[in-house]
């Protein structure tokens, strides 16, 4: 059975309630009444002038509003993050020239106070007396600003991405991996998102060149009739926010399912710089920060531009006001999280301050455990009321120069393996020679780029009881090598000849070998033939500090113009034996300052020389 309603006539809510607005008609509604007000008017009884600007006013549109707020304190904590960058790039001297998440960091900032500038003084027309016309052009400029920096989010997010999926480590310059030839450019990358948004900006300015300003905005008109204005460049940075949100996504899938990458990377860094390390971890804490900073930019920029127009509402000027604070907190913690000095002062304050159970356990730029830290506190502590506290030992955390155990254990760690590698390659060098070269090789690469004197120290005390214990430990032993001499060599080789021409019975009776048994016998000597020279040489022959020696051929020279430096050493430094060995003197105790050869070096070296002739 139908049930039969009654339809009640709504009651004339403005007739109740006698709402007066005084530059606008009050509209009925069910159960209350609203003044709908003239362009130019705002309040809920109409009563605001939007068009007239004082410093701070009930009845006409303030300078101090919350769109100024909002736009200060993006200018704010820009500047503090410029000057932090250009800090830090004094600091490292050049190391993050080819960074392209710093570099899209900076370019973020810059836009963005500009932005919050152009905000501050073209917001509103009577600001700085700008006509219209002016005023539609800066609509474009600010709106294209806040759309380049979402986009740069989106940048960012496919650094992240690429850095994580092995494609490059976090550098725009350099090897990717093996990926050489597709060297991307960061610049044609930051182009292309500029003018893509500068398109959308302008392809609304064309199409709705009488909507996007007013008499008492420059941010834009929001109402019904201007719903196709905002709607194309709504959806512009949603789409940037979106793609920075799916790469984003991408690298925490990565990094927390494909282990065998980080794999592939600390193998990568025990070889490379600790500032390329440290430059890929940071760009690994990027993730969270480029899946949600967007939607924090997307929600300030669009709360600035409604509330040029509705500058009245309540509602409005808050969201603006929160959603400003909010986002300049959020990327200053995001600056703080991606530097790594930053980011280790933060694990220290935490592992001092916070309970066990939620202090971080180490620190990953400075590779200090919580429990050093504490012991370097609390030493620093007791020692404080002291006059005369002692040095603490120099593996001590409280000392100046304190290297954390991992790093020494990493050090020593290469140092081992590259000592196993080099005995192997070279089996008659020493175990002394070995670790020289390691020395050479990594220890003064490390001393180089430490600029704390107390750390350089602790790197070579390191190092001397890691040599100490390796030379001790290793079982085996150094290669000795026959010092063969001149007249050792040439009795080897007349042995061998008369050993092939002569043969002995048992009773010591010689018989020499006929023709043909020649042919028969072995040869012990490898007769190599002699290129006939027109040129007689001489033959010097020298020793090396290894104990090898080596022959070579040399013009015949009148031994009165013979240099005492030109003379073959038995080693690579001379020492006074060596001196002494070819008779020459000190500086300045002869008749010429300089080194000159006595009589008695000169009949040796005759006689060597005719040696030389005869037997070579």
């Amino acid at each position: 059975m139908l049930q039969k309603f009654t339809c009640w006539k709504a009651p004339q809510q403005c007739d109740i309630l006698k709402l007066d607005c005084h530059h606008g008609v009050c509209q009925s509604q069910i159960d209350r009444a609203v003044c709908k007000c003239d362009p130019g008017f705002g309040g809920e009884q109409c009563t605001v002038n939007k068009t007239a600007l004082k410093w701070y006013s009930t009845t006409e549109n303030s300078v101090l509003s919350a769109p100024t707020f909002n736009a200060a304190a993006l200018v704010c904590t820009r500047v503090i993050l410029i000057l932090a960058f250009v800090l830090k790039a004094r600091n490292t001297e050049g190391e993050h020239l080819t960074d392209p998440q710093l570099h899209l960091q900076v370019m973020r900032a810059f836009i963005l106070a500009l932005a919050g500038l152009f905000v501050i003084g073209f917001r509103h027309p009577a600001i700085l007396g700008i006509t219209v016309t002016e005023c539609r052009l800066w609509f474009i400029v600010i709106n294209t600003m806040y759309s380049t920096a979402i986009g740069l989010y989106f940048l960012e997010a496919l650094n992240v991405s690429e850095t994580a999926s092995l494609d490059h480590h976090n550098t725009w310059i350099g090897d990717f991996y093996g990926n050489t030839e597709h060297r991307r450019s960061l610049g044609f990358r930051v182009l292309s998102v500029v003018l893509l948004m500068l398109s959308g900006s302008v392809f609304v300015f064309g199409t709705m060149f009488d909507q996007v300003a007013s008499t008492w905005t420059c941010l834009g008109v929001f109402s019904e009739e201007t719903i196709n204005l905002w709607m194309p460049l709504v959806l512009f940075n949603t789409i940037a926010a979106m793609a920075a949100t799916a790469f984003s996504y991408d690298a925490l899938f990565v990094l927390r399912h494909f282990p065998q990458f980080r794999s592939v990377q600390e193998k990568h860094f025990k070889t490379a710089p600790r500032t390329e390390k440290d430059n890929v971890e940071k760009c690994q804490r990027d993730p969270v920060f480029t899946l949600i900073a967007p939607w924090l930019l997307l929600g300030s920029w669009l709360s600035v531009q409604v509330s040029g127009d509705w500058a009245v509402d309540p509602t409005v000027n808050f969201l603006t006001t929160a959603s400003g604070m909010l986002y300049c907190a959020f990327d200053l913690l995001h600056h703080a999280i991606t530097t790594p000095s930053l980011y280790s002062k933060i694990m220290w304050i935490a592992m001092i301050r916070l309970p066990s159970s939620w202090a971080p356990l180490e620190d990953p730029v400075s590779m200090w455990t919580r429990d050093e830290v504490l012991s370097r506190f609390k030493w620093r502590a007791q020692r404080s009321g002291t006059r005369r506290a002692r040095r603490p030992h120099y593996l001590h955390p409280a000392s100046e120069g304190y290297m954390p155990l991992k790093v020494r254990k990493e050090n020593e760690k290469r140092w081992s393996e590259s000592y196993t590698k080099l005995r192997e390659a070279y089996p008659r060098k020493t175990k002394a020679t070995i670790i020289h070269l390691i020395h050479r090789q990594d220890v003064v690469r490390l001393l180089t780029k430490e600029p704390s004197a107390a750390k350089r120290t602790t790197i070579r005390r390191v190092y001397m009881r890691w040599s100490s214990r390796t030379y001790r430990d290793d079982p085996k032993p150094d290669a000795t090598l026959s010092m063969e001499t001149e007249r050792e060599r040439m009795q080897r080789e007349w042995d061998e000849l008369r050993d092939m021409l002569f043969e002995f019975d048992e009773d010591g009776n010689v018989r020499l070998r006929e023709p043909g048994e020649l042919d028969r016998v072995p040869p012990k000597v490898e007769e190599k033939p002699k290129p006939l020279k027109s040129i007689t040489m001489s033959y010097v022959v020298t020793i090396d500090a290894y104990g090898y020696t080596e022959v070579h051929e040399v013009f015949r020279t009148p031994l009165t113009h013979i240099k005492a430096e030109d003379l073959p050493s038995t080693s690579s430094a001379r020492s006074d034996v060596n001196r002494i060995e070819f008779g020459e003197y000190k500086p300045g105790s002869g008749p010429i300052n300089g080194y000159v050869i006595d009589k008695e070096t000169l009949a040796w070296l005759e006689v060597r020389q005719f040696s030389c002739l005869v037997y070579g």
